[in-house]
């Protein structure tokens, strides 16, 4: 149970201590400054004034309600890897208490191309969700492929091409020709990568010169880009969610470190 006292204004007998509301610490030469410090050091809450010991108390409950809120949560985690998708609950301990998992195919349209199926790929971790008990969770994560790179209607939600993967080399070609010294430079002293296939511009570019329309609507403000863990904060937020973290977005060749 919270203790909670005040500093009066007056002194009690030298070597008196109480630990409760109106308590008074100490002998006369004792500072109020020293008071304090010999309540706190007995777990005691010091305010003020007597006004002050009521909204002290609920204070002291408001928090602990929330650590035990804490306490008693359940964290999830999405982890969407390159060929398959897995939802799970832990305790507040870390330990599971439920996991999910489904594959998916990876696409291979020519050689050194690999993409994946945009909507599958959301579906597997719709499936995993749905078989775990949600009941409880406060806290959530996503942990995912980075450089994939998705594009999709903003206000449809529907993909504009399958899901290019971050081991495809389609744009090794185009990385080649523009990686004059000095552009090696700039990119590199911006976003601390190299000029490679392996991450989201250039599969950005490729699909924008090659989906028919999507330039124009990518000039009209009418597409999105992500990587996997906006992509699926979207879709499962309908829309509300379009977020990254600078650990994913470091990877797409787009993100000024500086």
């Amino acid at each position: 149970k919270p203790v909670v006292g005040f500093i009066a204004g007056q002194t009690a007998p030298k070597g008196r201590t109480m630990g409760h509301a109106g308590a008074i610490v100490g002998g006369k030469e004792d500072t109020a400054q020293a008071k304090m410090k010999i309540m706190s050091d007995c777990g005691i809450h010091v305010v003020k004034s007597p006004a002050m010991i009521g909204k002290k108390i609920a204070e002291i409950i408001t928090s602990k309600m929330l650590v035990l809120q804490f306490m008693t949560s359940k964290i999830l985690t999405i982890d969407q890897g390159t060929t398959s998708s897995r939802s799970i609950i832990f305790d507040i301990n870390g330990d599971i208490e439920q996991v999910a998992q489904e594959e998916y195919p990876l696409i291979f349209p020519n050689d050194g191309w690999v993409e994946i199926d945009p909507e599958v790929l959301y579906k597997s971790v719709a499936n995993t969700l749905n078989q775990l008990d949600l009941e409880g969770v406060k806290f959530g994560g996503i942990t995912n492929q980075r450089e994939t790179t998705i594009i999709w209607d903003k206000n449809t939600l529907e993909p504009i091409y399958n899901a290019i993967v971050w081991q495809d080399r389609r744009t090794s070609d185009y990385c080649s020709e523009i990686a004059t010294d000095d552009n090696k430079s700039i990119v590199k002293e911006k976003t601390g990568l190299l000029i490679d296939s392996y991450f989201s511009a250039t599969k950005i570019k490729w699909i924008l010169d090659n989906v028919e329309g999507a330039r124009a609507k990518a000039e009209a403000g009418e597409l999105c880009f992500g990587t996997v863990d906006t992509y699926l904060m979207y879709r499962l937020s309908a829309g509300k969610l379009f977020k990254t973290d600078i650990t994913n977005a470091s990877r797409t060749m787009l993100f000024n470190i500086n």
